[in-house]
């Protein structure tokens, strides 16, 4: 809700600009006895994108109409991200995601061999603690580019 916020403020104050463009505009073309054409083609656009954010603002904060998905893979960073978003969702928003996803998760005996198994498992932990439902997605060891890779990705997903 803060960025629509930030861009509404933003489209406010560059329409405010743009009015005085053409405004100004208006009086020197009537100053000089010149036609002027009043309809401004970026001041519309403006106006359209701050009615556009506006509706944005007003569905992030319907709660019953609105429901978020995280998304992250087991390392420090996304985690960190999906920390950092559950915790703005549930406090700034006061929507808690519906669903979390940890995504490309390795196989514990990958895992293991890469170093990265206890970290991976405190991460399912974190995940986890949050009380939230959650969805683990096997890593298939190479990226997900067909149908049948999606296909494939459907016997590695478990529902918690």
């Amino acid at each position: 809700m803060i960025l629509p916020t930030l861009y509404i403020a933003w489209l406010d104050r560059l329409i405010e600009i743009r009015e005085r463009i053409v405004s100004l505009r208006y009086t020197i073309a009537r100053a000089l006895g010149r036609k002027v054409e009043l309809k401004d083609k970026a001041l519309d656009r403006l106006y359209e994108m701050r009615r556009d954010f506006g509706e944005l603002q007003k569905l992030l904060s319907t709660r019953s109409r609105t429901s978020f998905v995280i998304v992250a893979t087991p390392e420090p960073l996304p985690l960190f991200e999906l920390r950092e978003s559950f915790k703005f969702l549930e406090t700034r928003i006061g929507n808690k995601p519906k669903l979390l996803v940890l995504n490309r998760v390795l196989p514990d005996d990958v895992a293991e061999k890469l170093g990265v198994l206890e970290f991976q498992r405190k991460s399912l932990e974190e995940i986890a603690s949050y009380g939230e439902r959650y969805i683990v997605i096997e890593h298939l060891g190479r990226p997900t580019e067909s149908l049948k890779d999606v296909e494939e990705l459907e016997g590695k997903v478990r529902i918690h």
